[in-house]
């Protein structure tokens, strides 16, 4: 994998974290925004196309609106999403995943402790626009840089602009139940012009502040999140 490109990506290195077996362990890459030690989890991650860079690049990942829409393999390709409890709580998380028998059991996210929500049978689009949707609505729970200490997560945890505190849980996965059967009925597209449009490049802009001031991720000078 060294030195090898996808997408604005260069991988620089390979970080091994021990404890969970490893499972915090990720590749290090160089963006072509100026981004250094950009983590990614897997090298799934990089050879399917699902992160092409550091997020800097609207567009650039696959799963984004333009990505979804360019590529019919990709949306209607297998996908879960879900909703956990995070390092024994009080953090919460939103995700969509191609492989949640590794995270249920506790080995591809060492910190996922409870499944609150599983939603199967959605293709990847569907669950991408109710993972945003989620991400949205409950943008004013994201963690401080105190609960993110008091956790022990620390700088590079993957997911980390996913991650929130404090939620109640059951008006979540009434909302995520309510999600899900709207996507039974629409198509994605359709999901998304009803529930995302007008708010989607504002919730990544203020979760990558809010993920740099939690001490998620480095603050890059050159990271291009204006």
């Amino acid at each position: 994998m060294q030195d090898k490109r996808f997408g604005r990506l260069v991988v620089v290195g390979y970080k091994y974290i021990p404890g969970n077996n490893g499972a915090d362990s990720h590749y290090l890459c160089d963006c072509d925004c100026g981004t250094k030690g950009h983590p990614v989890k897997s090298a799934y991650a990089l050879e399917s196309g699902h992160t092409t860079s550091c997020g800097c690049w609207e567009g650039s990942g696959r799963d984004t609106y333009q990505g979804f829409k360019g590529s019919r393999a990709h949306r209607e390709s297998a996908c879960e999403f879900y909703f956990v409890e995070v390092a024994g709580g009080p953090l919460q998380k939103f995700g969509i995943s191609v492989d949640t028998v590794k995270i249920r059991g506790i080995k591809s996210y060492g910190n996922y402790t409870k499944y609150y929500r599983l939603a199967k049978g959605l293709n990847r689009a569907k669950c991408w626009v109710i993972e945003q949707v989620m991400l949205y609505e409950t943008l004013e729970n994201f963690p401080t840089k105190n609960d993110i200490d008091a956790a022990g997560i620390g700088e590079g945890w993957l997911g980390g602009t996913e991650l929130r505190i404090g939620l109640d849980i059951d008006q979540c996965c009434k909302r995520i139940d309510f999600l899900v059967e709207q996507a039974c009925l629409k198509s994605w597209r359709g999901l998304y012009e009803q529930f995302v449009t007008g708010h989607q490049r504002d919730l990544r802009k203020q979760q990558l502040r809010k993920a740099i001031a939690a001490g998620l991720l480095e603050d890059h000078s050159k990271m291009q999140i204006e």
